[in-house]
């Protein structure tokens, strides 16, 4: 009988042990899942930062090209001005030569033709400059919208794994503790019978 009750100890004893252990791999599990969890944050934070970066270039892209846009529109000021002063040339010697008019003339269409081709140059550079930079903001909000969407994602399956996990813990633990308690309950038994045993042999 003292070999029964010492053999219920070390059960007992294997048991706690056994709980015991599973505790501490379940410990581990838990923090090997918030290390990979930490990963996952830390690579998702170096993608937004190459985001990051890839607008800083769009957005430096879109200044050069604005500053393009301001060069040609000087262009254009210097040819106005360059008319305005044939014009005012063509003005003042109006009573000369029929041929310094007529040269003045010359010089003065050369001018607008110049002028018109620079601006027809203008407005289709413009044109195509304004559809680079509407296509550099799509892809700037296309790029936010996809990094909100991926945090979303992850901070959701993020909730939903923890959930788990703490639902499948707590499930463990009831488990493990309804088991120990059982196993008190009949040692308890054991213990109590084990005396009266005693008693009635004495």
């Amino acid at each position: 009988m003292q070999q029964q009750l010492e053999s219920r100890e070390k059960q007992l004893t294997d048991l706690k042990e056994s709980y015991a252990a599973l505790q501490d791999a379940t410990n581990r599990q838990n923090d090997s899942q918030a290390d990979k969890f930490g990963r996952e944050r830390r690579d998702l934070n170096d993608r937004i930062e190459q985001l990051g970066s890839e607008v800083s270039k769009r957005e430096r892209a879109i200044l050069s090209l604005e500053n393009q846009k301001e060069g040609l529109a000087s262009q254009v000021k210097a040819k106005d001005k360059v008319v305005e002063e044939l014009k005012a040339e063509a003005q003042n010697e109006k009573g000369g030569l029929a041929g310094k008019i007529e040269e003045l003339k010359l010089k003065h269409d050369q001018a607008m033709d110049e002028l018109t081709q620079t601006k027809i140059n203008f407005e289709r550079e413009k044109a195509l400059k304004d559809q680079r930079l509407t296509f550099q903001e799509q892809r700037i909000k296309e790029y936010h919208d996809q990094m909100a969407q991926s945090i979303e994602r992850y901070e959701e399956r993020l909730k939903q794994e923890k959930e788990e996990a703490q639902k499948t813990l707590a499930e463990r633990i009831a488990r493990i503790q309804q088991e120990k308690e059982n196993v008190d309950v009949k040692y308890e038994q054991k213990r109590k019978a084990l005396k009266e045993l005693e008693k009635n042999v004495q």
